[in-house]
């Protein structure tokens, strides 16, 4: 087909799409993106122009540092658009950077009136921005996503229909609340926190207050020194922290718990699961080891974590060996997968002494070059059944073929290994 002919053919196809159709594309894509999509044939200039999903980033008004804003004037006439033709949306998002009082007014009135056409999904992003109490105390509300902004828990009690809460990079208030039980949010089934406080006491009668909460996220949060949770709803646990984690979980139908840090946690898990589970652990070292971590890696977390598929992932390790000796056990843990990275230090010894512990199927090992592969050939107790190389292209690895010359960008070795009765 000769290519003026594929064009117009193409062309003919994307006008007959149905406008659900267009629209459903369209909640795919940024507001920048769908603005350009809308340029494609008149059907999705229309569909654009009523689309039922807002977004507003000052970001993509290249003038907007000046102090003429065309991006408040383009949000502001286009939320009275939708008013005047009495159009509703389903979710709203808002992202600016300026902090001044004529910016805090407008991404007031835009939020406000975002959840008067009918807004059930928010994100907003604003520096110092004071949450109005038309979301803080909203009845129809499903997911809201805040960053940066300003919140009172005490006065969040937009309980009835809230599924999903994202709390980042933000000043929690905790006035009248930090005696009194603090949140509680009956229907709410994901909860991610990031860089917030959150105090020992936010974990107290957990069940109750969040009995339908099936995924916890916190990131790079503080405030808490120990935590202790029951939960019979919770599936997936995520903790990213730079200390080690302290906790008491009884979790029966846990399906995935993460743990990142550079301190091995101290678990205790009150009760086990019948289910199948995973386990993705990532540590990141700071100080030289020596066998002893090796023991304290297997007593405080590879043993908890026993009953599950663990993957492991050790970086930045330096090993130290200081000519002691970790004793082999008669069971040792059985990892789905063990990640070194290339920062780490990592020789046979430190193998050898890993493998008394613990039997990993797969070994990965990212590497900064081709030429330091891991040698794992004069090992024993285990047979090297395939050895597959990747290769970083353009931000993705990609199997690497055996025509393939050699690689100057970063690789990463896949060994799977089938270990002796």
């Amino acid at each position: 087909m000769e290519k003026g002919k594929r064009i117009e053919t193409v062309n003919g196809v994307i006008n007959l799409l149905p406008e659900d159709i267009i629209l459903h594309i369209q909640s795919f894509l940024t507001g920048r993106e769908a603005a350009r999509a809308a340029l494609l044939s008149k059907s999705w200039y229309n569909a654009w122009f009523t689309r039922p999903t807002l977004e507003f980033d000052e970001h993509d008004f290249k003038n907007y540092y000046l102090n003429s804003n065309p991006f408040e004037e383009f949000a502001t006439k286009t939320m009275q658009r939708y008013h005047d033709l009495n159009l509703k949306i389903t979710s709203f998002r808002l992202r600016t950077y300026k902090f001044t009082e004529k910016n805090k007014l407008v991404s007031h009135n835009l939020i406000v009136d975002a959840m008067k056409i009918g807004a059930t999904d928010l994100k907003i992003e604003l520096p110092f921005f004071e949450l109005p109490p038309e979301v803080l105390e909203s009845e129809t509300l499903v997911r809201l996503s805040v960053t940066r902004c300003n919140i009172n828990v005490g006065k969040l009690k937009c309980s009835r229909r809230l599924e999903s809460l994202s709390l980042s990079n933000l000043f929690i208030d905790y006035r009248d609340t930090i005696y009194s039980g603090i949140l509680t949010l009956a229907k709410l089934k994901c909860l991610f926190l990031e860089r917030v406080n959150v105090y020992n006491l936010f974990f107290s009668n957990f069940e109750s207050r969040f009995p339908c909460l099936k995924d916890l996220s916190l990131v790079e949060c503080q405030g808490y020194t120990r935590i202790e949770i029951d939960s019979t709803s919770l599936e997936r646990l995520t903790f990213v922290q730079q200390n080690a984690l302290k906790a008491v979980l009884d979790v029966p139908n846990i399906r995935k718990f993460s743990y990142t840090s550079y301190g091995l946690p101290s678990l205790s898990f009150k009760s086990a699961t019948s289910r199948e589970w995973e386990s993705d652990i990532s540590i990141n070292c700071r100080r030289l080891q020596s066998c002893s971590w090796i023991l304290s890696l297997k007593r405080r977390l590879l043993t908890k974590l026993s009953t599950s598929r663990i993957s492991l992932s050790l970086n930045r390790l330096r090993f130290k060996y200081d000519r002691s000796d970790v004793k082999a056990v008669a069971k040792p843990v059985v990892l789905e997968n063990l990640t070194i990275d290339s920062s780490s230090a990592f020789s046979s010894d430190l193998l050898l002494q890993l493998f008394k512990v613990c039997h990993p199927k797969f070994i990965t090992h990212r590497s900064k070059t081709e030429g330091d592969l891991l040698d794992v050939s004069n090992m024993s107790g285990f047979m090297v059944v395939k050895v597959e190389v990747y290769v970083m292209i353009c931000g993705e690895w990609r199997l690497k073929k055996p025509t393939d010359g050699a690689s100057t960008t970063p690789v990463k070795f896949c060994f799977q290994l089938r270990w002796g009765s």
